[in-house]
Order: structure tokens, then sequence, then C-alpha cells
């Protein structure tokens, strides 16, 4: 949210609500999906249960190390 300058609406954003929960998810489908699920579910220590189409891997806590990390084991899989 944007505030009457332009500027970004700190308040406002605080109460937006971005719960796991309050966002609508699309489950994984294919393997491909699947196999790069569970290579974040590894490296994030997450529960791949809870991984979607739209999961986002930094609000999943990724950086960018870990980030070269997945690619490291997504090119070793594929």
């Amino acid at each position: 949210p944007l505030s009457k300058t332009g500027k970004i609406d700190y308040a406002a954003l605080s109460q937006i609500n971005l719960t796991p929960q309050s966002v609508a998810s699309t489950a994984l489908v294919t393997d491909m999906e699947k196999t790069v699920a569970a290579v974040w579910s590894r490296m994030l220590k997450v529960d791949m249960a809870s991984l979607s189409k739209d999961s986002d891997f930094f609000q999943l806590g990724g950086d960018s190390l870990t980030a070269v990390a997945v690619m490291d084991a997504l090119e070793k899989t594929f």
C-alpha cells in the first residue's frame, strides 16, 4: 500500500495478514515441482507439505548462499 504521497505506507503494510493460511496456494503437480520442493524442504528445513507453487524462497528463510546451494543440488538432480 502507498501513502497519499506515493511512498510505502508502513502502517498499512504492517496490518496486512500474509500468513501461509491467508494466501491461496497451488498444489505441486508435476514430478519436477515435487523434486524442487523436496530440495527446498531439505535446504530450508521446512516441511514439504507446507510448500506450493506459490511459495516464496526468501520468505521461507532462503538467502543468496542457500540459493546457490539449492541450484547446486538441482543441477546434480537433473
